[in-house]
C-alpha cells in the first residue's frame, strides 16, 4: 500500500494560523433552548441571517441564561474489538456537558422534572454580538445542578450520543 498525504495542512503553512483563521471558542453570551428537534434545512434557514435567528428565538425559545466560565466539555472515544491479529474500530460515543450559571429556582424544578429528562431538547449557544452559534438539535439532556454560598448557581447539562451526528451544528452568521 502507498501512503498519500494527508488532507490536513501539518505542520501548518503560511497564514493557516492568524488569529482569523483559528477555530472559533464556543460561544456562551447567550443560551436559549426549546422542546423537540428541527429538520437541517430549517436550521439552516434560521441562521441564514441575524433578523431570521432573532424571529426564530422570539417564536420558539426560551432564554436560559449564559455558560459558566468554564462552560463545556465534549469527550469522544471509540470502542474497539481486540483480537490476537487484529484491532477493529467499533462505534463512536460522544458526550457533551455545558455548565449555565445563573439559573432561577423556576428553570431549577423544570431541569429536576420528568418533563425535561423526557424529551428531545435543542439548545442554542451564541455570542454576544451574534455572529457565532452552535446547536445542539434534539438531544436528550440530563440535568445536575448545584449553588455554593459565594458564588452563582450553575446547572451542568449532559447529552450523549454514538457515532457522528448531525445533533450539533456550527454557524457563522455574517447577514
Amino acid at each position: 500500500m502507498a501512503e498519500t498525504i494527508p488532507e490536513v495542512p501539518i505542520p501548518p503553512a503560511g497564514t493557516s494560523l492568524d488569529f482569523a483563521d483559528l477555530s472559533a471558542v464556543m460561544p456562551g453570551d447567550e443560551v436559549y433552548f426549546a422542546e423537540g428537534a428541527d429538520t437541517v434545512s430549517a436550521i439552516n434557514t434560521m441562521f441564514a441571517t441575524r433578523t431570521s435567528l432573532a424571529t426564530a428565538l422570539a417564536a420558539s425559545f426560551t432564554s436560559l441564561g449564559e455558560l459558566a466560565e468554564a462552560p463545556a466539555k465534549v469527550d469522544s472515544s471509540v470502542e474497539k474489538l481486540r483480537t490476537r491479529n487484529y484491532c477493529i474500530p467499533g462505534r463512536r460515543e460522544s458526550s457533551i456537558e455545558l455548565v449555565v450559571a445563573g439559573i432561577s429556582d423556576k428553570t431549577k424544578a423544570y431541569f429536576e422534572s420528568s418533563a425535561f429528562a423526557a424529551k428531545d431538547i435543542s439548545i442554542i449557544l451564541l455570542n454576544r454580538d451574534r455572529t457565532d452559534a452552535v446547536i445542539f438539535i434534539g438531544m436528550r439532556f440530563k440535568a445536575d445542578w448545584k449553588a455554593e454560598s459565594d458564588k452563582v448557581p450553575q446547572v451542568t447539562l449532559t447529552a450523549n450520543f454514538t457515532g457522528n451526528s448531525d445533533k450539533i451544528r456550527i454557524y457563522k452568521i455574517t447577514a
